[in-house]
């Protein structure tokens, strides 16, 4: 309650009007995620509802010019100023609920997208490994989870309130870890999960990915464009670096293949400064990548690097205050500032 009204006095002293009218020929590249079609049980920042994601479309249609991503590119690269008051949308992972429910607003809108796949799910019912913690741990029946062998303690799970503690210092902790070790406790918390009495999880259609044929008749639209976000969402940090390679490169390839596309640009999973390096941007840049994109926060300007692009994440705790601050640029620029003070 503090946190959203700390939010809505922010947007009204206009201060995020007039920090974005400074930076006016700066680009926000919003990010999304899934996209669901009405409240949910549980809580998850990634899932944002359609009633949520349509006001917010059609905010930004009403105050920023909303760019296709390679428009932006292209325009970085040529050292040319951005045309003024400029955004994209983007989406990643490759939720089915990006075909199903955002698809149809976007072109009800007349709104541009890329979306991030995680190639190696699409066509399947797989999902990559932060979606399945969450959900064997929504489903696990109620019991105590031992999970001292790695460290991190015996928890009960049983209310809501439990399962999401747990999954938010599991999450945290393993995105730390080499991929193998990281594995290694997941695959404990599957087991756990697949005791008799697994419930059954009713929004798990939620979490399910897309496929080719969705992406191929979204791409047809001319709406929508697509992007690689390697093949398992893998942290690309902690992989050796021939995974890392292959997860970067074989990605791009198969978007390209599977939708006859040449350009093709790249998000880094989880995307933050730790999550991937100068050796990653380089594997990404020989992979022949129009660009990569972070979640770092920030606004684009003519000088950033196109293979490593800000965004601002946009969640399932965004009001209207929060969401015109953050889309703003001023709350990174002031954590920015503050950071290098």
């Amino acid at each position: 309650m503090a946190r959203n009204l700390a939010w809505a006095l922010a947007a009204k002293t206009g201060l995020p009007y007039l920090y974005r009218k400074r930076h006016e020929h700066d680009c926000v590249i919003l990010m999304y995620h899934a996209v669901v079609d009405g409240p949910r049980s549980y809580t998850r920042w990634t899932h944002v509802t359609a009633s949520d994601f349509r006001w917010q479309i059609r905010w930004i249609k009403q105050r920023y010019r909303i760019l296709p991503l390679s428009e932006v590119v292209q325009a970085i690269r040529n050292g040319r100023a951005l045309p003024s008051k400029t955004a994209v949308i983007t989406f990643d992972d490759g939720f089915r609920n990006n075909y199903t429910t955002a698809w149809p607003i976007l072109k009800a809108e007349g709104v541009p997208a890329t979306i991030f796949v995680t190639t190696g799910y699409l066509d399947s019912r797989r999902m990559n490994w932060s979606d399945q913690l969450f959900l064997d741990l929504q489903a696990a029946a109620p019991g105590e989870l031992d999970l001292s062998a790695h460290g991190l303690g015996q928890h009960p799970i049983g209310s809501d309130a439990s399962r999401s503690a747990v999954c938010d210092l599991v999450r945290r902790h393993v995105k730390t870890l080499p991929s193998a070790t990281k594995n290694t406790i997941l695959a404990d918390i599957s087991r756990f999960a697949d005791r008799p009495g697994r419930r059954a999880v009713a929004e798990a259609p939620d979490f399910e990915p897309l496929t080719w044929d969705e992406c191929r008749e979204m791409a047809t639209s001319g709406i929508v464009d697509f992007g690689a976000h390697t093949i398992t969402h893998e942290i690309l940090s902690r992989l050796p670096r021939e995974a890392m390679r292959n997860e970067i490169e074989e990605s791009c390839r198969i978007v390209r293949e599977r939708l006859g596309v040449q350009d093709v640009p790249f998000a880094y999973p989880n995307g933050g400064r730790d999550d991937f390096d100068d050796h990653c941007k380089a594997v990404v840049q020989g992979a022949n990548a129009t660009c990569a994109l972070t979640t770092i926060e920030g606004l684009c300007t003519r000088s950033s690097d196109v293979y490593a692009l800000p965004r601002i994440g946009v969640g399932s705790d965004m009001t209207p205050s929060r969401f015109q601050v953050a889309s703003s640029g001023i709350a990174s620029g002031l954590k920015a500032r503050l950071g290098r003070a």
